[in-house]
């Protein structure tokens, strides 16, 4: 993510927008669902007709936590943005856990 802007005020509940800039795609509002503090929570963008739904989860392990990122499409022209789509999202995905592990690893206590 290159730029996020919240669109209203408050901790993240269902209901918050926000505006997300992606490198090589353009600002999506994206609308939180739901939402299950610390663990998990989705949101919803519309984009070309389609509906994205993006799913953000935290598991224990042993060693830690895993994060799991997931992007579903739905609606008209659904599979048509996937195919367009499909791997910029992927490399999205993939990016976007490696920043938030280097972060979560920085905000360690010591």
């Amino acid at each position: 993510m290159t730029r996020i802007e919240r669109l209203d005020g408050g901790p993240l509940a269902v209901g918050s927008a926000t505006r997300v800039k992606q490198p090589g795609q353009r600002s999506t509002v994206w609308t939180v669902t739901t939402i299950d503090p610390p663990f998990y929570f989705e949101w919803r963008a519309k984009v070309f007709g389609t509906t994205m739904t993006a799913a953000h989860r935290l598991g224990e392990t042993e060693s830690g936590c895993r994060q799991t990122l997931s992007v579903d499409l739905a609606g008209t022209g659904s599979a048509v943005l996937a195919r367009v789509l499909g791997r910029q999202i992927a490399k999205s995905l993939a990016t976007e856990n490696v920043a938030f592990k280097g972060q979560a690893e920085r905000d360690l206590p010591v």
